[in-house]
């Protein structure tokens, strides 16, 4: 995969991972002004919405729902695959799966994603990038944060970011070395040095959306200018 196609794409890859939190939901129609829908709304809090049903004709399998946000409806929406197994796509970035009908209403498993990305750092990259934690914590991803010794546990995730260098302290150094090439590391080690580099993850070489991105400079103080002018780069 060439690198430098990869570094243009704006969007990234912050989105390939994406954990999902559940929740089942029993609705049934009963609102007679759909614009009291807000007042029947089931409250999915991990998609901060309410979901309420305003018609449902099981023999059809059909039914009309409201989506509620900050107490007003935002969509009305009508679906006529309402059968077990169906995913309504009701809700942006959510799957609702219809898990049971019956002759009364329908059950949903909803299922949110959000995106995360696993931050590999020691403690003195951590805290002088501690910006760049919370500039992608403000649009939405979650940060999690491990260490060297711990770091084996999340070598399968599809998102990694490694701050630090090939000669990083606290085993840092010696995860970038597995991920950067030799040049790279060279330029790494040149007083002044630093930059972003992406790779594929080099420990599931055949899962090609598996991303690692490595944000070093020479000295501490240089891989907080690489996080710095190359932060814009982390957008969703």
């Amino acid at each position: 995969m060439d690198k430098r196609l990869i570094i243009l794409c704006v969007l990234f890859f912050l989105f390939a991972a994406l954990p999902r939190s559940q929740a089942s939901i029993r609705l049934i129609p009963g609102i007679d002004n759909p614009q009291d829908a807000d007042d029947a709304a089931v409250l999915i809090p991990e998609a901060g919405v309410g979901l309420a049903m305003i018609h449902y004709d099981p023999a059809a399998g059909s039914a009309s729902f409201a989506v509620v946000k900050d107490g007003a409806v935002q969509d009305f929406l009508y679906r006529d695959n309402v059968a077990v197994g169906a995913d309504l796509e009701l809700i942006p970035d959510c799957m609702t799966a219809v898990i049971e009908t019956t002759s009364t209403g329908i059950t949903l498993a909803v299922s949110c994603a959000h995106p995360y990305v696993v931050l590999v750092a020691n403690s003195v990259d951590y805290d002088l990038s501690r910006d760049f934690v919370t500039y992608l914590e403000d649009m939405g991803v979650e940060v999690i944060r491990t260490s060297a010794i711990d770091f084996e546990g999340y070598k399968d995730a599809d998102s990694i970011i490694i701050l630090g260098g090939p000669d990083a302290l606290d085993g840092i150094g010696n995860i970038t070395r597995q991920v950067l090439d030799e040049d790279e590391q060279r330029l790494l080690r040149e007083p002044g040095g630093r930059g972003m580099f992406v790779h594929e993850n080099p420990w599931y070489p055949r899962a090609s959306d598996k991303m690692v991105t490595v944000l070093a400079g020479s000295d501490r103080y240089e891989t907080r200018r690489a996080v710095a002018e190359n932060r814009h780069r982390f957008v969703v």
